[in-house]
């Protein structure tokens, strides 16, 4: 908060709530797509679990995209009704473009990821974990000595440690043959995975609607000096 000042700091937290509120469904998905692996691994059915990644690949490709067309349209309106001051407002809709790229290409490696829990590599995404929180450390560094919009520069290197954090995932969950397998569109196979995914909806969203919802609420009534407060508060 130092380096950003408390304003933008504030803005960093409000700008990330919101797209965060668009991400309910990947969660449910992640869990839905793990339980389905777990399942196949545990029967020993190799050619039942390649299907189950292919068709977890195309929902979440599909999930990526209703994501990405979501936030254009309904969370740039909420962006505007925010309290923002009209100066902040240019960087806020740059993090804001930025942040949904990090949401979506995060939607896209949920079958990796949820791969390797299922087949219990937790010392590999421990290593992983780590490193990403070394890397989020170095980019703490970087804005004491870069003197542009702090704001911007710091969601353009948390974009940069997506990056590899998400090609890290693919290139662990690749070493895995089921993982070879394409997109793959199983009419059954999808409506199975949907069902699981709809008993677990409602509880998600109305997590989500407790800890970002109440960001933009503070955000209307306080503004964004508020929001730094609750971020600080909440960590």
């Amino acid at each position: 908060m130092e380096q950003l000042g408390v304003e933008n700091y504030g803005l960093n937290n409000l700008v990330g709530s919101i797209v965060s509120m668009f991400s309910f469904i990947n969660g449910s998905m992640g869990t839905a797509v793990q339980r389905f692996y777990s399942y196949e691994i545990g029967k020993g059915n190799q050619e039942r679990l390649s299907k189950v990644f292919g068709v977890g690949l195309f929902l979440h490709i599909m999930v990526a995209l209703v994501t990405f067309l979501a936030c254009e349209v309904f969370a740039v309106f909420f962006l505007q009704k925010m309290n923002i001051p009209a100066e902040r407002m240019t960087a806020a809709q740059i993090v804001f473009q930025i942040n949904i790229i990090i949401l979506c290409m995060g939607i896209v490696t949920v079958p990796y990821t949820a791969l390797l829990f299922a087949r219990e590599q937790f010392s590999k995404t421990a290593i992983v974990d780590v490193a990403q929180s070394v890397l989020k450390l170095g980019n703490l560094y970087l804005l004491i000595v870069i003197s542009y919009d702090k704001l911007v520069v710091l969601a353009v290197l948390n974009l940069v440690v997506s990056v590899a954090v998400v090609l890290s995932y693919v290139f662990l969950g690749r070493k895995f043959p089921e993982t070879h397998n394409k997109p793959l569109f199983d009419k059954e196979l999808i409506k199975e995975m949907l069902k699981f995914v709809s008993m677990l909806l409602l509880t998600v969203f109305a997590s989500l609607m407790n800890t970002q919802g109440v960001v933009m609420l503070i955000n209307l009534f306080f503004g964004l000096t508020i929001n730094a407060a609750y971020a600080v508060a909440v960590q």
